[in-house]
């Protein structure tokens, strides 16, 4: 143990994965090596955790903390942190949808209904399934890990009579054919910390339909440019997704450019980005 530890504050540069981790390697570890600390969410969500008042001290000490949005430094810079630099999530590169020409929508994360709102999707596209009666709804996502929330969409879809035009598929190893054989993507979360499956589907092309209150899917989501923010109830989520079934045109366009910003998060930028940071963290200390 005592080796180990002696490695630890030897090395040139740790990255510690979330705020509790940062609070044992200072406070408790007491490790002296240059500490990068990461947060995989908004930090405002970190800020409501009863123990915040713990990891504050830990955060403030370290050399540098790190953000997935630009948007997100704000917070951090409000509780005295000097030094935060925002690195993105990588997105895989996956092939463009062409044609769009698919009537199904899609959704692909957690099944969850606090921060996801599954269930504002399913009301929003009970209000269309006449006007649309060959257009789908797929879900995509565990459904074993909230399974009280997967049983309550299950209800759902049953009570407003959707058997047969909305699906709960479970999970998948390719992803990328799941987008691939959509059309529209639907992402009503209430908060998200970087959005991955938001990326992964702009990145095949799909416009999105997200709510205008998510923190960073209302930046990445650029309304009438890449996809549609709506308001985060069922009337307006389907009065966004309407304009996009109607409209193939409009479909194509906003896809074209949900690629152009998937693409910043290519992997071989991401990796460039930690790279930088970890020398020029490396060579302060040296200096």
């Amino acid at each position: 143990e005592g080796a180990a530890l002696r490695a630890i504050d030897e090395a040139d540069v740790i990255i510690s994965f979330q705020p509790e981790t940062t609070y044992i390697i200072k406070e408790r570890l007491k490790v002296k090596a240059p500490l990068v600390s990461m947060f995989h969410h908004d930090p405002k969500v970190y800020f409501l955790d009863s123990l915040f008042y713990l990891y504050k001290k830990s955060l403030l000490q370290c050399d540098v903390l790190q953000v997935l949005r630009p948007e997100f430094k704000e917070s951090l810079f409000g509780i005295g942190a000097e030094n935060v630099i925002c690195i993105p999530n990588a997105c895989p590169r996956f092939r463009r949808q062409k044609n769009l020409s698919s009537k199904k929508i899609v959704f692909v994360g957690r099944v969850n209904i606090k921060q996801k709102r599954l269930d504002l999707l399913v009301k929003a596209f009970s209000l269309l399934k006449e006007e649309f009666p060959d257009w789908t709804l797929e879900i995509w996502g565990e459904l074993g890990v909230n399974s009280h929330d997967a049983r309550y969409i299950f209800q759902l879809i049953d009570q407003l009579n959707l058997k047969g035009c909305v699906f709960l598929r479970g999970v998948t190893d390719d992803v990328e054919s799941v987008l691939r054989d959509s059309s529209i993507f639907a992402f009503p979360s209430a908060s998200e910390g970087f959005g991955l499956s938001l990326i992964e589907a702009m990145m095949v092309g799909l416009p999105a339909v997200g709510c205008i209150d998510c923190s960073a899917v209302n930046t990445l989501i650029q309304d009438g440019v890449n996809g549609l923010l709506s308001k985060p109830d069922p009337e307006s989520f389907a009065e966004a997704l309407s304009k996009l079934m109607r409209d193939g045109e409009m479909r194509r366009g906003y896809g074209e450019e949900a690629r152009k910003t998937a693409q910043k998060f290519d992997p071989n930028v991401v990796w460039e980005m930690w790279e930088d940071l970890i020398e020029s963290v490396v060579s302060r200390q040296r200096c």
